[in-house]
């Protein structure tokens, strides 16, 4: 799942962007898991990497909402 956030937010010249189209896209991609629960599972583990200190959530600069990867995450 790290991969696959990395993936999506590492080619943003920002580095980050609004968590929900995150998730969004990233559960398009998601197929090899069910459609029903990606979105559930997708924030579960979102909550996961942060507790693992490998991705943050919350405001960045002027825009609230935001998920973008640590410095940790991105050694991983």
């Amino acid at each position: 799942m790290l991969n696959l956030l990395k993936d999506r937010l590492l080619p943003l010249s920002s580095g980050h962007d609004n968590i929900d189209t995150v998730i969004e896209q990233c559960c398009n991609l998601w197929t090899e898991h069910p459609s029903a629960k990606r979105t559930h599972d997708m924030r579960e583990t979102i909550g996961n990497l942060v507790n693992k200190g490998l991705v943050c959530t919350g405001s960045r600069g002027n825009l609230s909402e935001q998920i973008w990867i640590t410095d940790k995450g991105m050694n991983e």
